[in-house]
């Protein structure tokens, strides 16, 4: 039994027969597929990933978020935040989706207005007045409490605490 391969020639088989594509698509049998043939489902319920590539998909997955967070608010606006606000609504996006963020309309406008307070009080509560009293937290509050609690303490301030990260 050869042993050795002709690693090109089987590559260029397998690609005419599977056909290249760059977004996930469900193949012949219903099979979550990407690239030539690779089969997601497996890597999804089976494979143990490395750090690396881990870090591979953390860093894409930023970078999106990044850029959804960007287009969400005015270049001035952005700016005007600075560095530990911005990273507030790059993790919100990162989180929430650009849609999702996106629905908290009254928080943008607080954004655009460079009120932060109001923001965090939009990122805690539905109808968030200042100087009256809430009654009924947000849904992204409720569903992950600390998290919404620490970055709206940080859209506040403007200051990340001592030692951590947003």
């Amino acid at each position: 039994m050869e042993s050795i391969l002709d690693l090109p020639r089987l590559r260029s088989s397998i690609e005419r027969h599977e056909g290249r594509r760059k977004r996930a698509y469900r193949d012949s049998e219903g099979v979550l597929t990407v690239g030539v043939g690779h089969n997601l489902e497996v890597d999804l319920l089976a494979k143990t990933w490395s750090d690396g590539e881990i870090d591979l998909m953390l860093d894409g997955d930023i970078t999106a978020a990044s850029a959804g967070a960007g287009s969400l608010v005015s270049r001035e606006a952005w700016t005007f935040m600075g560095p530990a606000r911005r990273e507030v609504l790059v993790e919100m996006v990162f989180q929430l989706g650009r849609a999702g963020v996106g629905n908290f309309r009254r928080f943008r406008e607080a954004l655009e207005a460079h009120d932060y307070e109001w923001a965090a009080g939009e990122m805690l509560w539905r109808k968030w007045r200042r100087g009256l009293p809430s009654v009924r937290r947000s849904l992204w509050r409720i569903q992950t409490p600390a998290r919404c609690e620490r970055l709206a303490a940080i859209m506040r301030t403007g200051r990340i605490p001592e030692g951590g990260n947003t």
